[in-house]
């Protein structure tokens, strides 16, 4: 997701963290080289820059710790708007990945969204709210097993990219 008018973009860091080269492919369909800025190892981001600003509005940053249990919201990918899927937060909790991936305050969001690596998350102000990281299941009470996605989540004073 592009955060400033500078050409920086959030995405989730592993797909960044090991690259050799990057690139974003724009609006245009063209692709534009990208710089790795840094890895968050606190909320799993991956901040990148631009070599030229893209010609697009940067979206605004919301609080992902107002978002509760059962508020609905849209994840978003690369696509436009047949990209674009409602969706609702079933569950907040940290989660422990097997490679040393913690995230203290993971946001659990269904229906799952299969584009779900760097997806935005959006609250009903069209504001981020995290970055689409895994695929997985949740057990609910009186459900069973859902297929959901992880989101890793933004709190203003957290990230620190370095």
């Amino acid at each position: 997701m592009v955060i400033d008018s500078e050409g920086y973009i959030l995405t989730i860091g592993y797909l960044i963290v090991e690259a050799e080269a990057i690139e974003v492919v724009g609006q245009e369909d063209k692709a534009i080289n990208a710089t790795f800025v840094g890895y968050d190892h606190n909320t799993g981001f991956g901040l990148l820059r631009t070599d030229k600003p893209i010609n697009v509005v940067p979206i605004k940053l919301g609080q992902s710790s107002k978002v509760k249990e059962g508020e609905p919201i849209l994840v978003a990918g690369y696509g436009g708007t047949d990209s674009v899927q409602g969706a609702r937060v079933i569950s907040r909790k940290e989660f422990a990945g097997y490679w040393e991936y913690l995230l203290e305050d993971a946001i659990f969001t269904a229906p799952a969204y299969a584009n779900f690596g760097g997806a935005a998350l959006i609250d009903r102000d069209g504001r981020l709210l995290g970055i689409g990281s895994l695929f997985t299941q949740v057990w609910i009470p009186g459900f069973g097993s859902i297929p959901c996605n992880i989101f890793c989540s933004y709190r203003p004073s957290q990230s620190d990219f370095g």
